[in-house]
């Protein structure tokens, strides 16, 4: 459970916060909006088709809050106060974190509604979720799955930093002298992401496109969470002045994320499709969108409980929709594009209320069995055996 203080304590380096649920509900149904509003056409019209191309926001989130997740065990470790798993189980547990309830979803969908899957190939890269590296496949399948493979990279990332870190650490005596390092490097994380980005932009390769798709291109979103792991970890020895501050005027932090996010939407002039962006506004875009992960996940770990944010984050229905989030994203997508048919509309012709209206309800209910009958099984099964219950990356 939560600290009382509504923070984390070092000694409970896996505590559940319902916060971060929360967090997870609004993300999954902000890309849940932002397909809606693009299955119907909606994004292309008005003011209201401004902020549903924006809700794209819910990936930088998901990142951010991955980042957060899946560090703090081992940023505990380096701390002395908590325990990382060893490589082989971190695998094994990410494994059947993300893959069992994709296989399932792209299977089914696509027995059912007619995913394309299109030759051995492309079944391999799709069911190894792959399809990011190869030219023109990045949103085959099940679209939104992209961010599952820089989900899968990250997790590849993650011990190999985490051990580089670790033997850092443990030549330094003094852990104020440690968190230091733990933010250096996780800024160091985001100047290589900003980098990346800039030499992408900047040479305009032809594999530009599939490039921005690997994870240099979004390490500072996952930066935020591991700089908030190493914070929360050494908070009680050695807290942040400027940062407790900031945390604890939750409103002000969600105030900030909120209008971050209606500057991309009507600010930089963005277009509200596919279409490719130029590089001086597409990190523009990618720093406001750091912004709002940052301003919604920073009093979600570190503010304290009873304000109206961190209430609305731990509201209890929304706390239900995080827990199966990771179903929402997986189903969303193409049951709203179903719902667009059943509702008697077309492609980027149909009445967004009625859609949400059909879709939501189902989508719920596939995420639920997801979780039920395939997610909860298998993390009672291989991830409580020896800690408590851990959130995911992407619930």
């Amino acid at each position: 459970m939560a600290a009382s203080s509504g923070a984390l304590r070092v000694s409970a380096s896996r505590t559940r916060l319902p916060a971060i649920d929360g967090l997870r509900a609004i993300a999954a149904l902000a890309v849940f909006a932002h397909h809606v509003g693009f299955d119907t056409g909606a994004t292309f019209r008005g003011a209201l088709g401004s902020l549903l191309a924006r809700g794209d926001i819910g990936v930088p989130i998901f990142f951010a809050i991955s980042g957060f997740v899946i560090y703090r065990p081992f940023a505990a470790s380096h701390a002395g106060t908590g325990h990382a798993d060893p490589t082989r189980l971190f695998y094994k547990r990410r494994f059947l974190r993300i893959y069992p309830a994709y296989w399932i979803a792209l299977t089914v969908l696509a027995l059912a509604f007619g995913v394309g899957i299109h030759g051995w190939r492309h079944a391999v890269a799709l069911y190894g979720l792959l399809q990011i590296y190869r030219s023109g496949w990045a949103l085959s399948g099940l679209p939104q799955a992209w961010s599952l493979c820089v989900e899968v990279s990250f997790y590849a990332l993650i011990p190999a930093y985490a051990w580089a870190m670790g033997r850092l650490s443990s030549r330094l005596r003094n852990a104020e002298h440690l968190l230091a390092v733990e933010l250096a490097a996780a800024g160091g994380l985001a100047l290589v992401s900003l980098v990346y980005r800039a030499l992408i932009y900047a040479a305009d390769p032809s594999w530009a496109g599939t490039a921005l798709f690997w994870l240099p291109a979004h390490l500072d979103l996952f930066a935020i969470g591991i700089a908030l792991a190493a914070i929360v970890v050494h908070r009680p020895a050695h807290p942040i002045p400027v940062v407790e501050r900031i945390a604890q005027h939750p409103g002000l932090c969600w105030a900030v994320a909120v209008g971050a996010y209606l500057a991309t939407a009507y600010l930089l002039g963005l277009p509200k499709g596919l279409t490719w962006v130029p590089g001086p506004r597409a990190l523009a875009r990618q720093t406001l969108y750091a912004i709002v992960a940052a301003g919604l996940l920073l009093p979600a770990v570190l503010g304290r409980p009873g304000t109206r944010p961190h209430r609305l984050s731990s509201w209890a229905p929304l706390v239900w929709v995080g827990v199966v989030s990771y179903g929402v994203y997986l189903w969303h997508k193409t049951l709203v594009g179903e719902a667009v048919r059943w509702t008697g509309g077309t492609l980027l012709h149909a009445n967004p209320f009625k859609v949400a209206a059909v879709a939501l309800p189902v989508t719920l209910v596939a995420a639920w069995a997801s979780h039920r009958f395939v997610e909860e099984p298998l993390s009672a099964r291989f991830g409580r055996r020896n800690t408590r219950r851990e959130p995911s990356a992407l619930r």
